[in-house]
């Protein structure tokens, strides 16, 4: 009986962990929560080369680069441009996200 109920417990907690999210799924999360989004983004991107088809991880880059625009300073030289390029890479996160997990977006969790 302890033989039995103790393999259950290990193919239990090995579900699981299976199911967690990795360190760079998790990091990404708070640095966009702490507005860190430079950190933010190295993380997603790191996240993205392990599971390229994560569509959280793809809605928090997204969020990242938007993010990182609204910081930036429309006095500051080269705003134009680099305002379009992180529009463009948040449009593009934001689209792919949807893309992967379309019956989770407009949805309350």
């Amino acid at each position: 009986m302890r033989k039995t109920s103790w393999g259950v417990v290990v193919t239990i907690l090995a579900g699981l962990l299976m199911g967690c999210a990795s360190k760079e799924q998790t990091s990404v999360k708070i640095y966009v929560q702490q507005k860190l989004y430079d950190k933010a983004i190295a993380q997603g991107s790191l996240a993205l080369a392990k599971n390229p088809n994560d569509g959280d991880t793809h809605y928090f880059m997204g969020a990242a680069y938007y993010g990182k625009d609204n910081d930036l300073k429309p006095e500051a030289e080269g705003y134009a441009d680099s305002s379009e390029a992180f529009l463009k890479q948040a449009y593009a996160h934001f689209m792919k996200a949807k893309e992967l997990a379309p019956g989770a977006w407009g949805t309350l969790s």
